[in-house]
This record gives C-alpha cells, structure tokens and sequence, in this order.
C-alpha cells in the first residue's frame, strides 16, 4: 500500500473515533436524564480501601447471578436498584487490583453501607512466564476476540451522562436511561444501535452564555469506546504497527491475574495517536480492560483532531483527554460493561487577556443485559452518530425521576447542580 495513503487512511480512521467519541462543536450547550418504575430496593453505599480507607473510583458492584449492576463514582459511592422479583441475597464488588469481596443484603443496615475491599498481591509462584514479547501478546489477544467476547446479539441497558464544566461550574448535565442492540463481536460496530428510553437535561445559561460547546454522538458514543468492537482503532494490523508495546505489570481484576501492558505510538509516527495501559487476562489473553489517551504533544495537529467548528478568532487547545473501557466476564464470555470519556481544553481569542477551562465528560455503566427474544432497533428511534445528545432531552428535575433503573451515582458537584438546576427550572 502506498504509504502517504496509508497515513491519510490512518488520520482518518482516528478522526472518526473522536469526532463520534470526544469531539466538541463550539457552538451550544444543553443538559438531560432517563428511567422506569417497579417494586425495588435501594441500596447506598461507599466502597474503600481496607487499610488507607481511600475511596475507591469505578468501582463494580454486581449482584452476582444477575446482570443487575453499577459502578462507584468519583467519591467511591454508588445507588444500586434491586428488584425484589429478583430474589437477590448478595452484592459482589470488584476493583482493579482488589481482592472480590461478596456481602450479604441482609447484613446492610438502612440500606446504607460501607465496603471495604483488600488489595491483592501477584505470588511469584502464580506468574506465568511467557518468552513471547507484549506485541506477540497483543497479537494474540486480537486473535482471541472471536472466541473471549460475546458470540450472540444481546441488548444491553445503560445508564448515560454527559456533562460539561467551565473550570469548576456545571453549565451542562445531560443523563438518560438508553438500550443498546450488540451484534456479535465478529461483525463491526456500525451495526450496533442505541435507543434512548428516557432522558432529560440542565443547563446553566446565565454562566454559558458567553460560549457555548456541545458534544456530538451522545450514547453512542459507548459503541465507538468499545475497541474491541472496532479494531481498527487500535487494535488492526496495521494500527498496531504503530506502536510500541512493554510488559509494565501484572495485576489482579475479578480475582484474575492480568497482564499491564504499556503502549505509545513510534518515535517514527508523526500524527497524534493514542497512549495508554492494556489489561490481558493471562489466561485467555482477552482484553479486561483500557486506559488510554491521545498524545498531545503537537497541539496544533491534535487541536485539528477536535474541533469541528468554531468562531472566527478563537483558539481552542486540549489539555488532556482520558479514555477508560472495561468488560465484564461472564460464563467465559466478556461483555461491554462502562466506559468514560474525559476531554479537557482551553479557549483563547485574540485580543482577550482571560482564557477559559472547559471540561467535557460522558460516561455509560451497563446495568442489564437481555440474550433472549432480541429485537432489533429501527433506525428512526435510534441515536445517530451526528446527533447532539442534549438537544433532544427535555429540561426536567424530579428527584424520582428514574424509578426502579440503575443509574451513575452523581458526584456531590453535580449533584449540588441539579438541585441548582431544579430550583430555577421551579421558579420558572
């Protein structure tokens, strides 16, 4: 292949992910939220370290059997919803690096708990010496998709948020209740589809109405996070001749050894890609888990990655982007279960002294999953790749607004928004 068209191939295929998973129009701001009703129970709790009692961030809390689920937010807290037709009797936590810990529902007091979990150690007797270097690994892995992820259609039940922060101020948060339609991970993402069950949003116009930003692909954003599903991000052929590979760690997840394996692209590749950790089980050399960005050292290539449109005399610079991806094993076979998406960045216009922060965020937890009497989306009830999320959800505050679904427990921040939010939304 010609190589200044493989290089145009390759731009373009990274432009595509960001566009439909980070990519911000400077133009707009909204906010929105989603759920239903049932007979449930409501379970409050913290998951920390059981020695620094450190709060532990992303953590998985499961009711073990089910596919009932959710994960701690940035102050380690989470609100699992149990329906009580589910007869459940434990709650299972995981975290990355952590001993399981399994409880019983019916040691929870108030419906309120703190969990503790141990940090798990690799015994030198348990490691598996390899002589295949990480690419050779990697290799494999790609090779393994097929088999390790699932095999069957399935819809998935997710809960969605997306927010935007000018330094510390919310001035957008948009959440959803959404189902997603997963093909087999033999066939490509194109064909996986999101519809949003419920939603609704906030914004804070009085603080965006100077600038407005809005992020482009909404839920759908999940699908094109998932790599796994769309190996020609990172993880074709020719994508990963352009990295580098190292062998940093091994590490427990779900009380399975893993390998850490570092990657960034070559000195030799002169547009930016991504950098980051990859987590293999070492025993079926499936892909738990992805921590990644995209390099930024030549901001002027990486501003272009980004921005779709945006006034004349701006200039808009990233300051970091963060990307988390993680599967959920279930009877041998891993699943999409949370993805987060974080891009911050700078604006500056010419002949102003003061700049502005911006922050952008969306994350999904998959709380349900449905193998059974699958029916297929159409595309009018579907999110589109080029829709804006926020301009479809009503202004709406009701603290039981989602009834019986799982959902993202807020951060104290965001939380303190929405009853900002609902306070003015009252008093119109």
């Amino acid at each position: 292949m010609n190589s200044n068209f493989s290089n145009t191939l390759k731009i373009t295929t990274m432009k595509t992910f960001i566009k439909s998973a980070v990519v911000l129009f400077v133009t707009i701001f909204s906010f929105s939220i989603a759920l239903a009703q049932d007979d449930y129970t409501t379970i409050h709790g913290i998951i920390k370290d059981s020695k620094t009692n450190e709060k532990l961030v992303f953590a998985s809390v499961i009711v073990p059997g089910t596919s009932i689920g959710t994960v701690t937010n940035t102050d380690g807290e989470f609100t699992l919803k149990i329906k009580n037709s589910v007869q459940a009797t434990e709650l299972q936590c995981t975290h990355l690096g952590y001993k399981n810990t399994v409880i019983s529902l019916a040691s929870i007091k108030n419906n309120e708990v703190v969990i503790k979990l141990e940090a798990s150690t690799v015994p030198i007797t348990e490691v598996t010496v390899r002589p295949q270097d990480a690419r050779d690994l990697i290799n494999q892995a790609v090779e393994n998709i097929e088999k390790n992820y699932c095999s069957e259609e399935n819809v998935l039940t997710g809960f969605y948020r997306e927010t935007v922060k000018q330094r510390k101020d919310y001035v957008l948060i948009s959440e959803a209740i959404v189902d997603i339609y997963k093909t087999p991970y033999s066939i490509n993402s194109q064909h996986d589809k999101v519809k949003v069950f419920k939603a609704r949003k906030g914004t804070n116009v009085k603080k965006a109405d100077t600038l407005f930003v809005k992020l482009q692909g909404g839920p759908h954003i999940a699908l094109l996070l998932d790599v796994i599903k769309n190996p020609e991000v990172l993880f074709s052929k020719e994508a990963i001749e352009d990295y580098d590979f190292e062998l940093a760690d091994m590490i427990y997840i779900n009380d399975q050894l893993n390998y850490v394996i570092n990657f960034k692209q070559k000195p030799s590749v002169d547009y930016p890609l991504f950098l980051g950790k990859i987590y293999l089980n070492t025993k079926s050399l499936a892909v738990t888990s992805l921590e990644f960005g995209i390099n930024l050292e030549n901001k002027t290539l990486a501003s272009q990655l980004f921005i779709k449109k945006k006034p004349f005399g701006m200039k808009i610079e990233p300051v970091s982007t963060n990307y988390l991806v993680n599967y959920t094993n279930n009877n041998g076979q891993y699943y999409f279960s949370y993805a987060r998406s974080e891009v911050k960045f700078k604006v500056d216009w010419d002949k102003k002294l003061f700049k502005s922060n911006f922050t952008i965020m969306s994350e999904i937890a998959v709380t349900d999953r449905l193998t059974d009497n699958i029916v297929k989306f159409t595309n009018k009830e579907t999110i589109k790749e080029n829709d804006v999320f926020s301009e479809q959800a009503n202004q709406f505050f009701d603290e039981n607004y989602w009834g019986s679904y799982n959902t993202i427990e807020p951060d104290e921040s965001i939380e303190a928004a929405l009853k900002k939010f609902g306070k003015q939304m009252k008093k119109q």
